[in-house]
């Protein structure tokens, strides 16, 4: 039950960092301080909005010690999903007919 409520708060938080990350709102995730940015504003509307996850911990801390809110973790889900969306498109560029010739990475 634990793990899947932590899942689901960690899916949670991943979306709002890629809807921060997103082309079309390229909100800053962070403000002069970790208490103060875009990104906990967006996980406190997530609450008020009625994301029981998340309403459920509303520290935002999953197991032991880890805190899902902070700079790094917002980096390497960046990280993450920019290495995803550059293998799809190598994968989809070396599937095209137009570049089969020449096969990339």
């Amino acid at each position: 039950m634990q793990t899947r409520e932590n899942r689901n708060m960690l899916t949670s938080i991943v979306m709002t960092v890629m809807f921060c990350a997103s082309f079309v709102s390229s909100i800053p995730l962070r403000g002069c301080s970790e208490d103060n940015g875009n990104f906990l504003k967006l996980l406190q509307f997530g609450i008020v909005a009625g994301d029981v996850d998340l309403k459920k911990t509303k520290t935002f801390r999953m197991a032991g010690n880890a805190n899902y809110r902070g700079p790094i973790i917002q980096n390497t889900i960046l990280s993450v999903a920019s290495s995803m969306i550059v293998q799809e498109i190598i994968t989809e560029a070396n599937e095209s007919s137009v570049i089969a010739e020449c096969k990339c990475f």
